[in-house]
């Protein structure tokens, strides 16, 4: 492994030691899914950078969704209850919005990404998204940010910079020369 993972786990712990006591396996799992999540999406990433070249973001995208939403309707219509289900503008715009701008548009270009930046550094999105949200949180919630969330969050974004300088400088090239062009 490389050098810098070791102070990127140390900040996950950090991140995660706040977390609402639901007993001694908060940390540790929540640890172990962040790094499931980012095998899971480093593996994906490689099969569609493999066998996805040469299909259209939005055909990628149009599959994994449709095939999604068959999934997630099959299991809703089997688990829940429609009983005190409310359809009002609130919900039909809220819908629209997730679906259109937090699925449809997001996974567009994430998988224009996939095409053109390296798998790598794409699955480091799995230790970035769980900081997002608690800063996220902080600023339109005001939820507490303890200094130990903090930190550990500037040990996962240090470990994630200097363990990707080379990529992410080598990143940076290629957008000067593309906007140059």
């Amino acid at each position: 492994g490389h050098p810098f993972a070791v102070g990127t786990f140390q900040g996950l712990h950090h991140v995660s030691a706040d977390a609402p006591a639901a007993g001694a396996l908060v940390v540790p799992a929540g640890m172990a899914a962040v790094v499931a999540s980012a095998a899971l999406q480093a593996a994906a990433l490689v099969g569609a950078r493999r066998h996805g070249r040469h299909y259209s973001s939005i055909g990628l995208n149009f599959v994994s969704m449709l095939l999604g939403s068959v999934i997630l309707l099959v299991a809703s219509v089997a688990l829940e209850s429609y009983a005190s289900l409310r359809i009002d503008d609130r919900a039909v715009l809220s819908v629209l919005y997730l679906s259109l701008l937090g699925s449809v548009v997001t996974f567009v270009i994430y998988f224009w990404l996939v095409k053109h930046v390296q798998a790598v550094l794409l699955s480091l999105t799995a230790f970035i998204t769980p900081i997002i949200a608690i800063f996220v949180g902080a600023l339109v919630l005001q939820e507490e940010l303890p200094p130990s969330v903090l930190g550990g969050s500037i040990l996962v974004l240090g470990g994630i910079l200097i363990a990707n300088t080379e990529d992410l400088l080598a990143l940076v090239r290629r957008g000067r020369a593309w906007l140059s062009a």
